[in-house]
């Protein structure tokens, strides 16, 4: 059940009206249990038997979490921690890289060891949604044991903070300190709640259904078969990548944050225009910032963060990045993503630190965007390609110039999209545009709605999955 299923709109068209038709006040706790019911009942959706693991890594967390907080020696509390840590990183560790460690162990070993002939098995399916509620848990565990929390005496609560579906799949990540006090209070939008969150829904359906997946088409047929494409078609489909994970990405969290908003709630931002950077550090400040922010504050905090001397610093960045490219899936290349932003990270602290932050003249602002830019598509290059031998190809037809672009329609289109996301990109501040789009006569927001709401129903038929649902 994806956002831009005609599936998806039926059962989201009932959940409202069964939600605002619970009486509010004494009956909070029932809007709680529809939410919760209609959660499972989406997260079923894709693989029903995989509700059970939703519902051990809920239950693990909620009783560690009463435990935690009534232990009072630090060394139970530690153990707590650890169970917590074991058993949620345990699971995770087995779906999402179990096959990958099979076949490094391959790789080394050979084909004769119990384990390769163990090895029909190990065909694991990974779930949907894993590394996100695994990550939204942990959170709650660490901040408890940090006493930055408290813990939840309501198991209702707890459940619907870890599997509320509208981010569940693909974030933003949310912090049980941000969500959980949201839930003692009856939540219904405001009427110009809803006016935002139907603009935000409807420019994320836009972005993943008009520009991600039109501009995907050309970037499948060139990682497919580089050889075949001079460096203009190559540089094209590097650059298209670059915006269609992020329109695919930001599309999802968009409509995620206008779902969560139309029942009056509210979660974090994931993205702010990351292609205007200027340095790796702001790069990954407006980029899926629920993931970064919590990489920082539960991985390279606990690992010492800056505080350990430079040295250790340069490390710690590398290793919470390197960490973070291999939350994103099991393969090499995505340690290979991670460690170049991490080293990247690692050169910029080096270079800027103990110099005073100096605001850059916009010539040489621009330019340093345009560098942070080109050197995020490196980095996306082994992100997209199937595997370091295809990542190197595509390096190499970079050389190739005398090509000319291969003008076929598809390409036509690429650039076309291109164009328009940087247009988009440089075209101000999203918030303050869909502001301005509330302030629209009723009548040309509706129309505005119905168009989109077309383009929709007409390109979703051949509408790709989300692309982090993947991770």
């Amino acid at each position: 059940m994806v956002f831009n299923s005609l599936e998806f709109v039926v059962f989201f068209t009932v959940l409202l009206a069964v939600y605002y038709g619970v009486v509010p006040g004494t009956w909070t706790r029932a809007r709680k249990i529809v939410l919760l019911v209609a959660s499972y009942v989406f997260y079923g959706s894709w693989n029903p038997p995989f509700v059970l693991l939703l519902l051990g890594s809920t239950v693990l967390d909620f009783s560690i979490g009463l435990r935690m907080e009534a232990a009072r020696s630090a060394t139970v509390r530690r153990l707590l921690l650890m169970l917590s840590l074991l058993g949620n990183l345990g699971v995770l560790g087995f779906f999402k890289y179990g096959g990958f460690c099979l076949e490094q162990w391959q790789a080394l070993f050979g084909q004769t060891t119990v384990l390769t002939n163990a090895s029909p098995l190990w065909d694991i399916v990974l779930p949907v949604g894993i590394s996100f509620y695994t990550f939204q848990t942990l959170s709650y565990s660490i901040d408890l044991y940090r006493g930055q929390q408290k813990a939840t005496r309501s198991f209702v609560d707890f459940a619907l903070f870890v599997s509320f579906f509208p981010q569940l799949v693909a974030g933003p990540i949310v912090r049980s300190r941000d969500f959980l006090p949201q839930l003692e209070s009856d939540r219904r939008a405001t009427p110009s709640e809803v006016e935002m969150a139907l603009v935000r829904i409807a420019a994320g359906l836009f972005k993943k259904v008009v520009l991600a997946d039109t501009i995907g088409e050309y970037v499948d047929v060139v990682f497919e078969n580089p050889r075949s494409y001079g460096a203009a078609n190559v540089l094209l489909a590097i650059y298209s990548y670059a915006y269609q994970i992020y329109f695919d990405f930001s599309g999802y969290s968009d409509i995620a944050i206008g779902l969560a908003a139309l029942f009056g709630f509210r979660i974090p931002e994931n993205f702010n225009r990351p292609y205007l950077s200027s340095n790796p550090r702001e790069f990954w400040q407006r980029w899926h910032i629920s993931l970064s922010t919590w990489l920082r504050d539960y991985l390279y905090v606990s690992m010492g963060g800056n505080r350990r001397g430079a040295f250790r610093t340069y490390v710690n960045l590398a290793i919470t990045m390197l960490l973070g490219g291999l939350w994103h899936g099991a393969s090499w290349n995505f340690v290979i993503w991670g460690a170049i932003h991490g080293l990247w990270l690692a050169l910029h602290r080096l270079w800027t630190q103990g110099k005073p932050i100096v605001e850059s003249a916009p010539l040489i602002r621009i330019a340093k965007q345009i560098g942070t830019f080109h050197m995020v598509c490196v980095a996306w290059v082994f992100f997209r390609a199937s595997d370091s031998e295809a990542a190197a190809v595509i390096f190499n037809r970079l050389g190739h110039w005398g090509y000319q672009l291969q003008v076929h329609s598809s390409a036509q289109i690429a650039l076309i999209v291109v164009l328009v996301s940087l247009a988009l990109h440089l075209s101000g501040d999203p918030m303050r545009l869909r502001r301005r789009y509330t302030d629209l006569p009723p009548l040309v927001q509706g129309l505005g709605y119905s168009l989109v709401g077309l383009v929709v129903f007409l390109f979703s038929p051949d509408s790709a999955r989300f692309i982090y649902f993947q991770f």
